[in-house]
């Protein structure tokens, strides 16, 4: 009985190991599963990097220099009337090219706007005797107070030009011997041969007179890629030293002119519209329409080197004055404005519409105190400004330009993420970024 009993409880033994034996010859091993440590979740997910670039037609200086705003010479023309601490609304010493002559009711400011109108004397040309040598046009200026522009600056301007064949001009004169017309657009030439060509064209030219009178004048045209007075173009004029005078449109460079002799002197600055007989007379139908006979001018704007370079700390490029937004990652609709009105004097600042947001990354010490110092517009918006997941504040609707600070510890980090977001529903303007330690 005891061994039957033994017998059994062996064969209970023996049959499972058999079994077993079975199954791992025929059922292949699952491998090892490794242990992975999870991800920093990534900050910049949904961001971009570089590969942004400033709207020419805004308008700004090239970006390869550093540049302060040159007040006397810059105005957004949003004011009821011209700024007479600025501007000359008729030509100190010249009274227009024949068969016009300037008129001072003409240059107005409206709509945001400088206006040069130029309207005719007579209602039929046969009132004049000789057209192209009697005086029968009204035409219109504005000058700087004084000799103001300086080799060195960038100036430009937003024009858009008059439906007339005269000229939409913007220039620099009443020096000893030089004189640089930026641009001298003709509208709607009246003959018929040149009015599609010069339509499209943006002239520039280099005359020299008095002390150095005898070389050519030196010129260089574009073809842009809309009519001059169909739209604004901004128009600008880098006169980089005295032998090399660069012209853009829209932010681009897009003609160089070396004058006949070097350039030195302190010119003023003018706006003026003209009649060039060459190019035709203007149609007395034309000067009596107001839809067709005003040259506009958005703004003019004017920069000289900045006499010290901004110093956000830490941060790179905190006053975005540097092209592509360098440093800064950035999402939604962002953009640099450079309306001088808008950004208080400077250069730059950067517009967040709603949902836009930027941030830069920061290398920082474990466990020590920072500020951070920056600017804030947000008229009728809000916005989360700071430091990502450690200090943030949200700034609620602010009309006008407010200097902040934020002071944090940097804990266990060795590296943070600076952060602006557009929380609301209106632009919010950011500018001065500065991270420094306590």
């Amino acid at each position: 009985m005891k061994m039957r009993i033994k017998i059994l409880f062996l064969s209970f033994i023996i049959l499972p190991i058999l079994g077993c034996s079975k199954s791992d010859d025929s059922t292949e091993q699952e491998p090892e599963q490794e242990v992975v440590d999870p991800q920093e979740p990534d900050i910049t997910e949904g961001y971009m990097l570089a590969n942004f670039s400033i709207d020419g037609e805004m308008g700004h200086p090239p970006t390869e220099e550093n540049w302060e705003v040159e007040e006397i010479l810059t105005d957004e023309f949003n004011g009821a009337s011209l700024d007479e601490e600025k501007w000359n609304g008729l030509h100190p010493v010249w009274s227009g090219r024949v068969p016009s002559n300037f008129v001072r009711e003409n240059t107005t400011q409206a709509d945001g706007n400088l206006r040069l109108k130029s309207t005719s004397m007579v209602d039929d040309l046969s009132e004049v005797n000789d057209p192209e040598n009697d005086v029968w046009v009204a035409a219109a200026s504005m000058t700087s107070k004084a000799k103001s522009a300086k080799p060195g600056y960038y100036y430009e301007a937003s024009i858009k030009a008059s439906d007339l064949s005269m000229t939409s001009s913007f220039w620099f004169r009443i020096g000893e011997y030089s004189e640089i017309d930026v641009i001298e657009h003709l509208g709607h030439s009246s003959k018929e041969n040149l009015a599609e060509r010069l339509s499209y064209e943006y002239a520039a030219n280099t005359h020299v007179y008095g002390p150095e009178q005898g070389p050519e004048p030196i010129g260089a045209t574009y073809e842009m890629g809309t009519r001059g007075r169909e739209e604004f173009h901004v128009y600008g004029f880098w006169w980089k030293d005295a032998t090399t005078l660069l012209f853009y449109l829209n932010g681009e460079q897009v003609m160089e002119i070396t004058p006949a002799v070097p350039f030195e002197e302190d010119l003023y600055l003018i706006f003026d519209t003209e009649v060039f007989t060459w190019a035709g007379l203007p149609k007395i139908e034309n000067l009596k329409d107001d839809s067709k006979n005003t040259m506009l001018v958005d703004f003019v704007r004017t920069y000289k080197p900045a006499t010290s370079d901004f110093d956000g700390g830490l941060v790179k490029n905190g006053s975005f004055n540097q092209s592509e937004l360098a440093n800064w990652y950035w999402k939604g609709t962002i953009a640099l404005e450079t309306n001088t009105l808008i950004n208080d004097g400077e250069v730059f600042s950067l517009q967040l519409a709603p949902t836009g947001a930027v941030l830069q990354e920061v290398q920082v010490e474990k466990n020590t105190a920072y500020t951070l110092n920056y600017k804030v517009k947000n008229p009728g918006g809000s916005a989360k400004i700071g430091i990502f997941d450690i200090e943030e504040e949200t700034i609620s609707s602010n009309d006008s330009w407010s200097s902040k600070n934020l002071t944090f510890n940097s804990g266990d980090n060795t590296k943070i993420f600076i952060t602006a977001e557009n929380t609301g529903n209106f632009s919010v303007y950011v500018d001065g970024f500065k991270l420094a330690k306590q």
